[in-house]
C-alpha cells in the first residue's frame, strides 16, 4: 500500500496510545494492520480495551499484518519522504520510505499471529449519541475522586446510570448530574482515557452488562466494564445529597485555594494529609495538625469541628485552574 507519510504518522499516533506493552500479555506490544477495499484499519489492545482508527482511500493491494507497535511507529515518526510504501513480504514487513527497512513478523507454531477479535455485537447492544465535548468533560469532572488503590476494585471505576456519573475513592465522592447512559455500567480509567482520542462532534455509545464501546469518525474503542458494580456504594453517595449538614460557609474559592497552597508546605505524610477545619462565628479557620500554619477566612458560619485533607478540597477547586472561561464554567455546573 501506498500512503502519505504525514497521514500514517497521524494514524500511528492515535493508535499506539492503545498499546500498553505489558511484557505478560505479548499481543499488548503488537499492532494490527489491515488494508481492506482500500480503507486501513489499525488496531491495538491493551489488555482490556480495542482501539482501532481508520483512513479510506488508500492506495493498494489488501493486506493483513501484525507487527510491533514501537518498532513502525518510530521509524515512521523520523521519516520525511512525502510518501512510505508498506508490503508484506513472507515473514517481513517491507516499509519504504527515505530508505528501505524490513520488520519482523511474528510468528506461533510456524503461522504468522492474527490479532484477536472484540466479541462484542453492538447490533444487539444499547446505544446513545452524545457530545463528545460533554462526553470528556463529564468523566474529567469525576476523575480527581477514582480510586487509587485496588482494596475494592469498583472504586477505581466510573459508576454511569440514568441519573448521573459517580466516582469515590471511600474519602471523597463525585455526584454528576450528567445523564449519559439509561442502565447502570461501571467502566475503566484506561477506557476513559482512549476517549480522549476521540475528536468528532459526536460519540456514539454502545453497551451491555459486560461491554462498552465508543464510537467517532475513524475511531473505535472497545471495553470489558469493570466488575464489581453491584458492590459500588450508589445509594450510599446519593444520600449524601439529601444529608442536611449542621455546619455550612461560603467563602470565595480563590482564597480557599491560596490558603491551602501555604498551609500545604506544613502538612506531612503522617498527619494523613489533613488540615484542621474550624467554622467559628466570624470566619472559616483553616490549621494544620501541629497549629505550625493557621488561617481565617471571613463567611458566615455555624460552630462545628471537622477534619479534612487539603488535596481532598483541591480535587475539585483545581479543575478550573488556567481554564477558559467556558471551559471552567462548564466544569463548574457539573461540579457538586
Amino acid at each position: 500500500m501506498k500512503i502519505k507519510t504525514e497521514v500514517l504518522k497521524e494514524l500511528l499516533n492515535k493508535v499506539s496510545k492503545g498499546s500498553s506493552n505489558n511484557k505478560f500479555l505479548p499481543i499488548t506490544s503488537l499492532l494490527k494492520i489491515e488494508l481492506n477495499s482500500n480503507t486501513l484499519e489499525l488496531e491495538t489492545y491493551d489488555g482490556r480495551n480495542y482501539l482501532k482508527v481508520t483512513s479510506s482511500s488508500i492506495e493498494g493491494d489488501d493486506m493483513y499484518a501484525v507487527v510491533d507497535t514501537d518498532t513502525i511507529t518510530k521509524l515512521v515518526e523520523k521519516t520525511t519522504s512525502e510518501y512510505t510504501e508498506i508490503t508484506l513480504e513472507e515473514n517481513v514487513l517491507r516499509v519504504k520510505g527515505n530508505g528501505v527497512y524490513t520488520i519482523d513478523v511474528p510468528m506461533e507454531e510456524g503461522e504468522k499471529i492474527r490479532f484477536p477479535e472484540s466479541k462484542f455485537d453492538m447490533s444487539t447492544a444499547k446505544t446513545t449519541r452524545v457530545l463528545t465535548n460533554v462526553l470528556k468533560t463529564s468523566l474529567n469532572v469525576n476523575k480527581p475522586s477514582l480510586s487509587q488503590t485496588f482494596d475494592l476494585i469498583a472504586l477505581t471505576g466510573y459508576h454511569l446510570d440514568s441519573e448521573c456519573i459517580l466516582t469515590t475513592n471511600s474519602f471523597v465522592a463525585t455526584f454528576n448530574e450528567e445523564k449519559i447512559l439509561d442502565s447502570p455500567v461501571l467502566i475503566t480509567p484506561t477506557f476513559v482515557n482512549l476517549l480522549n482520542i476521540i475528536s468528532s462532534e459526536y460519540t456514539t455509545l454502545y453497551y451491555d452488562a459486560e461491554n462498552i464501546a465508543a464510537v467517532g469518525e475513524n475511531i473505535t474503542v472497545i471495553g470489558k466494564t469493570l466488575e464489581g458494580i453491584e458492590t459500588y456504594p450508589v445509594d450510599t453517595i446519593k444520600g449524601l445529597l439529601t444529608t442536611e449538614f449542621s455546619s455550612m460557609c461560603k467563602i470565595p474559592r480563590q482564597s480557599l485555594i491560596d490558603i491551602l497552597d501555604r498551609l500545604s508546605i506544613f502538612v506531612k505524610d503522617y498527619d494523613n494529609n489533613a488540615v484542621d477545619l474550624t467554622f467559628t462565628s466570624d470566619g472559616l479557620e483553616l490549621s494544620t495538625k501541629k497549629t505550625t500554619g493557621t488561617e481565617k477566612l471571613e463567611a458566615k458560619a455555624y460552630l462545628n469541628y471537622a477534619r479534612i485533607s487539603p488535596r481532598k478540597v483541591r480535587l475539585v477547586l483545581d479543575l478550573i485552574r488556567g481554564k477558559d472561561t467556558d471551559v471552567a464554567m462548564a466544569i463548574l455546573k457539573n461540579t457538586p
